[in-house]
Parts: structure tokens; C-alpha cells; sequence
């Protein structure tokens, strides 16, 4: 049996999962500071205000649905 140490990025909104493998360890002040490194998020994955992980589908449904709204509210002040 194999195992595989690293950290689930889970998307907020549809649950769609992603796996980052454990790289190894950062260490900055002569080792005072440490911590854990994983591999880089794939390309679209990332925050947006208040949600803590969101996949590329639903970061640029949230994305366009923000962009319309700001928009309409800019229309109706003109």
C-alpha cells in the first residue's frame, strides 16, 4: 500500500476537488519560521472575497455574475 501526504483544494460552490502533493518544507528566519509546501494550485483555481476555494467553472460564473451586477448598478446612476 502507497500513501500520498499533501492538502484537498475543495471548490465552495459545486465541491469539485483537486489534489496538491506535499513538496517539502519552507524555512525563513534561520528556521524559526517553517512551513508546509505543496505544489503550485492549477492554472484558475483560487480565492474570490468570501468564498475560501473556487474551481475556473465557478470562479468565472461568480466573476461574470459580480461584473453584470456592478454593471447595472453603474446604469442606473447615469
Amino acid at each position: 500500500m502507497s500513501e500520498v501526504e499533501g492538502k484537498l483544494l475543495c471548490c465552495d460552490v459545486c465541491g469539485k476537488t483537486v489534489f496538491l502533493k506535499y513538496v517539502g518544507d519552507g524555512e525563513g528566519d534561520g528556521g524559526f519560521t517553517r512551513w508546509r509546501k505543496y505544489e503550485d494550485r492549477p492554472e484558475g483555481w483560487g480565492r474570490f472575497a468570501t468564498f475560501s476555494m473556487l474551481c475556473p467553472s465557478c470562479f468565472k460564473r461568480i466573476r461574470t455574475a459580480i461584473d453584470s451586477a456592478v454593471s447595472e448598478i453603474r446604469e442606473e446612476h447615469d
